[in-house]
């Protein structure tokens, strides 16, 4: 890039204090600025929310993408939350390298300065270019949160997507070298945005630019990067070590009466949430602190290094924000004691529905699932029906049969009696037949509750026609809940036959889901918010979250108060909603607000 002021030689070291320095001084600038963004992102929200209602789509979720993708209303409120995603993602980044400036050169500038500054400059991003760059930020959030294991946001990668990732090496192969070309894509052009802020480019010119210089300078980019993640991982250990893991261990030392054992912990936990909450505002602030002070390191800008003195300990707001982070701990910890069996209890009312038959149990969707989950005691079991060639019905999860019966074919190519002779190879060796559905609906009658799921190309009216004709000549309409990814199939079933109970699964949600005719819906656990489990239940709709597997993930969704879960560690549910677990309090509480520990 192009030197706006030349100036007399700056230091080419990168240097920590100007964190130390800087860093507490965040707070009186990220606090407002996310106060406004919150409030400017509501009405864009409220008022896209009001063009979705008047073309008649209440909600948009995975089930309902193609047939959006369709309409020319799709594509127009696809491209109205593109829109509003990248002003709001350029207005934030470009206060963050605002502030950063701010703080590392104390220039002292009121917040209004900086605000007005920011609307200026982000109006250069709507076009395509920034929506590309709104869509990048969009992708690369979720992939690199979901690889790390440390959510900084709340956007990731959906987990069952990721554990069929994590579970296929071929798979990972390829999605840590995708991650790791899209983040080099996102270094190259790291100063985009201050060519835009600082020397007037336009973005096309700006990107250039930044490749330009990022090739130049490649070494003290990298060698700068480097030093300021090793700096906030040691910040994250030592908080982690000393907050959370420190207690952990000797919590059962001291305080053994079981208030003051229940305020500390819950001391610890409130502790732990404030220092989450720092570390992430404080995280992505530094980062621009970062990349900024780089950038003026190549460029000359024309900022000499500020000689700080005051070590951060010694500084006001870092006490203030200290001694407000003990006083909320010490209050909420003692009024948290008093009513901790009524916040946190250890035996719960959440259904257990066993994911693909019996879930860890056995050889998924056979017979054997089912007698699985009946004998340990599940609510209910979710199972996958696909049609045959002749128009039997099977029960299979996966499009082809390849991974299950190492046969290249799909269960719509082949007919009843051809599947018949195929074997499902269990992980233990020994293999199991393919169960239709007539088998487990014999199976599972007057003994445990049956989620069928629509599954695969032939789910359409005619498969819920049918299995809705099996469940009447056996009496079982009131011991089903039909289940789809098919937003359209499902709220078809739900007019059809309004007697049965009906499920729509999605993984993908903006809008009021709320607004659907059905009777409950399935949230995959990243689209499961507290705020979203209590809209759906005013609405008078149950809740099921999939796939929870782990302990933390299923106690966290039994104290929201979903209705079921769907999981494959059935045993482990059971005993957790049994309050058979032998996790002390401790573990409990960290696990459901710290499930990445």
């Amino acid at each position: 890039m192009k030197t706006t002021k030349k100036l007399p030689a700056q230091d080419k070291v990168f240097s920590f204090r100007y964190y130390w320095h800087g860093l507490p001084e965040i707070l009186y600038y990220q606090i407002p600025a996310k106060i406004i963004l919150f409030i400017m992102f509501s009405f864009a929200e409220g008022i896209l929310g009001s063009i979705m209602n008047l073309t008649g789509i209440y909600s948009v979720s995975s089930g309902e993408l193609p047939s959006l993708l369709r309409s020319w209303y799709g594509w127009a409120v696809l491209i109205a939350i593109t829109i509003l995603f990248t002003i709001y993602m350029a207005f934030d980044i470009i206060i963050l390298i605002l502030l950063s400036r701010n703080i590392l050169y104390d220039q002292k500038k009121k917040m209004r300065e900086i605000i007005s500054t920011a609307i200026r400059v982000s109006r250069k991003f709507i076009n395509f270019r920034g929506c590309l760059i709104g869509m990048y930020f969009a992708v690369i959030i979720p992939l690199n949160t979901a690889m790390i294991g440390l959510r900084l946001t709340k956007h990731s990668v959906p987990q069952f997507i990721y554990s069929v990732i994590r579970t296929n090496h071929l798979y990972m192969l390829a999605y840590v070298m995708l991650v790791f070309i899209l983040d080099f894509i996102g270094i190259i052009h790291v100063f985009t945005f201050h060519g835009v802020l600082f020397d007037n480019y336009s973005l096309a010119t700006s990107m250039h630019e930044s490749r330009s210089l990022f090739f130049k300078n490649w070494k003290n980019v990298i060698l700068s990067y480097l030093k300021f993640f090793g700096m906030f991982l040691l910040i994250l250990v030592v908080g982690v070590v000393s907050i959370i893991v420190i207690p952990y261990y000797v919590s059962h030392w001291i305080m053994q009466a079981k208030f003051w054992y229940h305020y500390l912990i819950i001391m610890v936990v409130i502790l732990g949430l404030i220092f989450i909450f720092l570390f992430t505002m404080i995280f992505i602030q530094a980062q621009a602190m970062c990349i900024t002070r780089v950038y003026d390191e190549c460029t000359l800008a024309g900022y000499q290094e500020e000689k700080f003195t005051t070590p951060v300990l010694f500084q006001k707001s870092f006490r203030f924000v200290i001694s407000i982070s003990l006083l909320a701990s010490l209050i909420l910890g003692y009024g948290g004691a008093m009513i901790f069996d009524d916040l946190f209890p250890k035996e719960y009312t959440t259904d257990v529905i066993a994911h693909r038959g019996g879930g860890d149990l056995s050889t998924e969707n056979t017979v054997e699932s089912i007698r699985a989950a009946i004998e340990a005691g599940a609510t209910a079991s979710e199972i996958d029906v696909q049609r045959t060639a002749d128009g039997h019905y099977v029960i299979f999860h996966d499009n082809t049969l390849k991974r299950l019966c190492d046969d290249p074919r799909t269960i719509q190519e082949l007919t009843l009696e051809e599947i018949k002779k195929l074997r499902i190879i269990a992980p233990d060796g020994h293999q199991v037949r393919i169960a239709t559905l007539e088998e487990i609906l014999n199976t599972a009658k007057d003994e445990i509750k049956l989620y069928i799921e629509l599954k695969g190309k032939s789910a359409g009216m005619q498969m819920a026609n049918d299995v809705y004709q099996m469940l009447v000549e056996r009496n079982m309409v009131n011991q089903v809940r039909i289940i789809s990814l098919n937003a359209n199939l499902i709220t078809q079933v739900e007019k059809m036959y309004p007697d049965v109970e009906t499920e729509y699964l999605c993984y993908i949600a903006y809008g009021q889901l709320e607004s659907m005719e059905v009777d409950a819906i399935g949230l995959e656990e990243e689209l499961a918010t507290t705020k979203r489990i209590d809209n759906l239940h005013d609405a008078g709709k149950k809740v099921d979250v999939w796939t929870a597997n782990s302990f933390g993930s299923i106690i966290r969704f039994m104290v929201s108060n979903v209705d079921g879960i769907i999981t494959d560690s059935v045993q482990l549910a059971i005993s957790i909603k049994d309050g058979k677990s032998d996790s002390p309090d401790f573990t409990r509480l960290l696990r459901i607000f710290f499930p990445q520990f």
